[in-house]
């Protein structure tokens, strides 16, 4: 008689479970803000607010509102669970065009809130906080199309129509007193030496066929001739100085064919070039903001004939390399951490602001209004990382653009 027993406490049981699951179901009221919105429960839609009954379990809710950011969320519901929700959604940030006319965006401004460009038709320098344009310069530029402030932000350096290297000193940007000489010619890629940026690395191709890696002052005096190129089979490169000051990432660049490309890693110390790439292909390269690990770009042609360059990561020794399937060029990115960086993915229809874990390959989107058409041709993060200062253009390729600043918003909700 026992199992006879056992078996009607076991159907006793699973009539239990089965009443209290029927009968104790689970509720979830939603009140959402603005009242138009829709929301998607269970499989089922409501405009407004809402209240659901349903059977424990898993369930995805959606409330979606044009010209606001979406929600999107997993709830798990308990035998008798009683959920209230009030949720007001964000409404998706406006880009805000800053300027009228294109310019070529350097960075930021000591403060971290101030972005600077070269604009005024390209003689200018200027800045912008909110609504209030500076000047910096007199009209003391004819359209660079390189230009970099040095890291204590006193000195710049710039390249003009020609190909020549000038320096030019703010003298704390007292506009009557600034000066500007004629740095050297024959200088392909340069980059600060960090942290202080007294002293400058480039690469320098005379017509002589001298082939060299210089490390200079600011007045290119005290120069030392750091590597021979030619020795060390390293052509045309790319130069990129770590944080600390210590290293250098080369990218050689032999012709036209990027199956040559390659990465070399060198020391500014013992002065030695390790090359530490073989498959090419290799286009831009920087240390990202801790030094211990590359952001580079590798070539891979586009169908669509946009962009070119897809973003990868490696260690600083080259190994735990890990690639990324998004068109973008280094100017599109800027760091949020050290494993997390904002891109602006060149797609079809215009670039979008993505946020990418260089760890994990996690990728966010982030809502903006549209810009149809628009590709970001370059992009810095203000201070406390809230807002993307980008120069858009309808060219892929072009370097200046439009002035747009925009809010960085997820669909993540408290």
């Amino acid at each position: 008689m026992r199992p006879f027993f056992l078996a009607i406490l076991a159907a006793l049981g699973i009539g239990l479970v089965t009443f209290s699951a029927f009968f104790f179901r689970p509720k979830i009221s939603i009140s959402v803000e603005p009242a138009t919105a829709t929301i998607t429960f269970s499989g089922n839609t409501t405009a407004g607010n809402g209240i659901f009954t349903v059977l424990p379990g898993e369930y995805e809710l959606a409330i979606e509102q044009e010209g606001f950011i979406p929600l999107r969320r997993t709830e798990r519901l308990r035998v008798g669970e009683r959920l209230d929700y009030t949720i007001t959604l964000k409404p998706i940030p406006q880009p805000s065009a800053s300027t009228t006319e294109q310019v070529l965006l350097v960075g930021l401004s000591a403060d971290k809130k101030t972005v600077v460009y070269v604009g005024n038709q390209g003689r200018t320098l200027l800045s912008r906080n909110g609504g209030q344009e500076k000047t910096l310069t007199p009209d003391s530029f004819d359209n660079p199309s390189f230009f970099s402030v040095s890291p204590n932000q006193d000195v710049a350096v710039f390249r003009d129509p020609n190909g020549e290297l000038f320096l030019h000193d703010f003298k704390r940007y007292n506009l009557v007193e600034q000066e500007q000489f004629l740095y050297g010619r024959d200088i392909g890629a340069i980059d600060w030496i960090y942290p202080d940026g007294s002293r400058l690395l480039y690469s320098y191709a005379p017509a002589s066929g001298e082939r060299s890696l210089v490390a200079a002052d600011r007045t290119n005096k005290n120069l030392e001739r750091v590597l021979n190129l030619n020795e060390a089979g390293i052509a045309d490169p790319t130069v990129a100085v770590s944080p600390d000051g210590k290293m250098a990432i080369l990218i050689s660049r032999p012709g036209g064919d990027f199956k040559n490309y390659n990465m070399y890693l060198f020391d500014l110390f013992t002065k030695r070039a390790r090359q530490f790439t073989t498959d090419g292909s290799k286009i831009d390269a920087r240390f990202k903001s801790g030094g211990t690990r590359i952001l580079y770009t590798h070539f891979e042609e586009d169908p669509n004939g946009l962009n070119n360059q897809l973003l990868s990561v490696m260690d600083a020794d080259g190994r735990n390399r890990k690639d990324f399937n998004i068109r973008a060029t280094l100017d599109q990115v800027d760091f949020l951490s050290d494993t997390q960086v904002v891109v602006a993915a060149t797609e079809k229809g215009g670039d979008r602001l993505y946020r990418l874990d260089l760890s994990s390959g996690d990728i966010e989107p982030y809502y903006h209004g549209a810009l149809r058409g628009i590709h970001f041709t370059k992009l810095v993060l203000s201070g406390d990382k809230s807002t993307a200062y980008v120069t858009g253009s309808s060219n892929a390729a072009s370097k200046s653009g439009m002035l747009y600043s925009i809010k960085l918003e997820t669909d993540e909700y408290d």
